[in-house]
């Protein structure tokens, strides 16, 4: 073989040599690259299609109320329930005020129903034309001074220092003064005749206990009437005091 030909095909052998050297690097970079493309491509694949398929919470979609809708639907609750309080009491003779708002609730032939009271603890005052229970307030002592003075171990008892009951009382109208006197809550001895009731004892306290004539005389704004307790008929702002005395 020549010279130059040998020279020309060690050139070559070389150069194919530094190919293969070269791809051998080349590969493996190329390799990952290629295996990086696919993984994006895989990916994007797999988001595009959860992306395209429907979600669903198992919940049916309801469409909410407007606020238009919410108003109108509790102005007319509040509209029937302001009409059907105010449908209430107007019809009846006697009222009585009843809860804490005071609703007037009447019953009756005729005439307007009573105004209830603002704190609804009093009864309202009736109709012109229907029946009406009205209440009066009177003021009620029982003192038993002049029996404990007398050196009555019972009556310092039963009272401070002769002070038994001072109230302030609510009554229907047409009370008597007995009336009253069981209205304290006090414990009342009573006898029943032609002429009317005796009142003998209060809260154990009875007559003679302080002397052979004395026992209980009332009087109706410090004037002692001439009727029984039971017949004497009370009336708005009365003050009724009931004393033990030592003699008539």
């Amino acid at each position: 073989m020549p010279v130059q030909e040998e020279k020309t095909s060690e050139k070559q052998h070389v150069k194919e040599t530094e190919r293969c050297t070269m791809l051998k690097r080349v590969s493996p970079r190329i390799a990952a690259v290629v295996a990086a493309v696919c993984a994006v491509i895989i990916g994007l694949g797999a988001w595009g299609l959860a992306s395209a398929l429907p979600t669903s919470t198992g919940a049916p979609d309801v469409a909410p109320l407007s606020a238009g809708t919410a108003s109108s639907t509790s102005a007319a609750g509040t509209g029937q329930a302001e009409q059907s309080a105010s449908d209430e009491g107007t019809a009846g003779g006697s009222g009585d005020g009843s809860g804490a708002n005071g609703t007037a609730q009447g019953t009756g032939p005729g005439g307007e129903g009573g105004a209830g009271a603002t704190n609804g603890g009093s009864e309202g005052s009736g109709g012109s034309d229907g029946s009406a229970t009205q209440a009066i307030t009177v003021t009620l002592i029982v003192d038993c001074t002049a029996a404990v003075e007398a050196g009555s171990t019972l009556a310092a008892q039963v009272s401070n220092n002769g002070a038994m009951i001072h109230a302030t009382l609510r009554l229907n109208e047409g009370s008597s003064v007995l009336d009253a006197l069981r209205a304290s809550g006090a414990v009342v001895g009573a006898n029943g005749g032609s002429m009317g009731s005796y009142v003998y004892s209060i809260n154990s306290l009875g007559e003679r206990a302080a002397g052979p004539q004395s026992g209980w005389a009332y009087y109706v704004n410090s004037t002692k009437p001439r009727y029984s307790c039971d017949k004497y008929i009370l009336h708005e702002g009365d003050y009724v005091e009931w004393r033990y005395v030592l003699s008539p």
